[in-house]
């Protein structure tokens, strides 16, 4: 198998993004919005009194993995395609929460590989959610149709008070 990973790849291994900010604060509406959209209709996402037991209305678990869009007003980055119909996307960087990209010759497919999830504490109306991804792992595999470069990206979601909400890792598969 030839040898895809460079002493530059494995360089990134540990690297931090920077950190990412929500444009503005987790409101009520977006809540209402984002739980009708996952057909979430547990009454501790609109009710204070259900709620009461973690301390008011929450987010479902997955809010925060969701919470950083693009602000109002800023250019859409698919508009590329106008320009590229044969454009994949691939070079946003935006899945890999701010990272330097990993560029493998020869591998020119990413697949997703999964993503595992861990929770500690669920999002509230007025928090503002921040993220923060790190390379976790870099590594090759012969796969049955060929090497494999296999990424494992840990992104951190956190509140205004730094409070851990959930620790997402996702696994990128370059083939």
């Amino acid at each position: 198998m030839a040898a895809h990973l460079t002493d530059e790849i494995r360089a990134l291994v540990g690297q931090t993004g920077p950190r990412l900010t929500a444009a503005h604060p987790l409101g009520p509406d977006e809540l209402r919005r984002f739980t009708q959209a996952v057909m979430d209709d547990d009454p501790i996402h609109w009710d204070a009194d259900a709620g009461a037991r973690y301390g008011g209305v929450v987010a479902p678990l997955l809010y925060p993995v969701n919470a950083l869009r693009r602000p109002p007003g800023s250019a859409d980055p698919l508009d590329r395609l106008h320009g590229d119909p044969d454009w994949d996307g691939t070079d946003l960087g935006s899945g890999l929460g701010g990272l330097p990209p990993v560029r493998v010759p020869g591998l020119p497919r990413v697949l997703n590989g999964g993503v595992e999830a861990e929770f500690h504490q669920m999002a509230r109306v007025g928090d503002v959610i921040s993220a923060q991804a790190r390379y976790l792992d870099i590594s090759e595999r012969a796969g049955k149709s060929g090497p494999m470069v296999i990424l494992t990206v840990e992104t951190t979601y956190t509140n205004q008070d730094d409070a851990v909400l959930v620790r997402a890792r996702s696994t990128v598969i370059m083939r």
